[in-house]
Parts: structure tokens; sequence; C-alpha cells
């Protein structure tokens, strides 16, 4: 088992499950979602505060198997994020439907390659973690923000926010 670098990041050749612990990697504060991808929705808020602080796991899991469970805990929640903005999207009859689920998809594909590496033993944690912090970041920026926008009007339009 060793670590090389690839760009200044660590990759991290992960044994077969049970044979050893990954190299440690300096730890990083687990951060709260940034502010500027706050969206007012606090259904939507606690999931992004969430994730992020999946993401800065990733370059804090030392053992095979806990990258193995934080990595299917990223999928799960990813999954469920997916699927809570986009019901959302729907019920409140947000246009642009079709893009904002190409962009998900697009977070998918990154993740599922993080996942390939993983299985291939050359997971780079923290390229994935900055793959996924960017991604996050700037999706809930430019594509979460105008949705909110809408629906936090049509609730107040409502009466009840």
């Amino acid at each position: 088992m060793g670590s090389d670098t690839v760009a200044g990041n660590p990759v991290i050749a992960i044994p077969p499950a049970g044979t050893g612990t990954l190299p440690r990697v300096m730890p990083s504060r687990v951060p709260s979602a940034p502010e500027h991808t706050l969206l007012g929705l606090p259904e939507m808020d606690s999931q992004h505060d969430y994730l992020y602080t999946l993401f800065a796991r990733l370059i804090e899991t030392h053992t095979t198997a806990s990258m193995k469970a934080l990595l299917a805990e990223i999928e799960g929640m990813l999954d469920f994020h997916f699927t809570s903005e986009e019901h959302l999207i729907r019920h409140y009859k947000v246009p642009g439907f079709a893009e904002h689920q190409a962009d998900h998809e697009q977070a998918a594909t990154a993740f599922l390659a993080g996942l390939a590496a993983f299985e291939r033993g050359e997971l780079n944690p923290a390229r994935l973690r900055a793959t996924l912090t960017g991604w996050l970041s700037e999706h809930a920026r430019s594509a979460d923000q105008p949705y909110a926008d809408r629906i936090r009007r049509q609730r107040r339009e409502a009466g009840w926010q």
C-alpha cells in the first residue's frame, strides 16, 4: 500500500477489504454549507449541509471499511437529495426540470467515477471531495437558487411562509 500525488493531491492505493488501513491524510474542519449555497428552503438547506459534511469526511476517512461505508452514505444521500429536489420542482411546477435533472446526472456520473476508482484501489479522496464540493456549490448557486426563489414566493403567496 502506498501513496502518490497527482496535481498535488494524494492518490491512495486502497488494499482489499480487511487487509489494512489507509495512510492518514490531514483532517479538515467539517464545514457547514457555505452561505452562498443557502436557499431559504429548510428541507434543502439541511440536505446541502449534510452533503458538505460527508464530502469533507472523504479526506478524514482512514480505513477501507469506513471509506466504503462513507461512499455508500454519499451515494444514498445524493440519490435522496436529487429525488427531493426533483420532487419539489415538479410539485411547484417550476420550469426547467429536464435541465436540472441533467445537472444531477452530471454529478452522479462524477461520483460513480469515484466509486470505480475506489474499487480499483485508485481513489483520490481530495480530488473527489473537490469535485463534489465544487459541483454542489455551483449547482446550488446557479440551478437551485432560481427554483428556490419561485418556491418561496409561492409559499409566501399562499400565506404560510
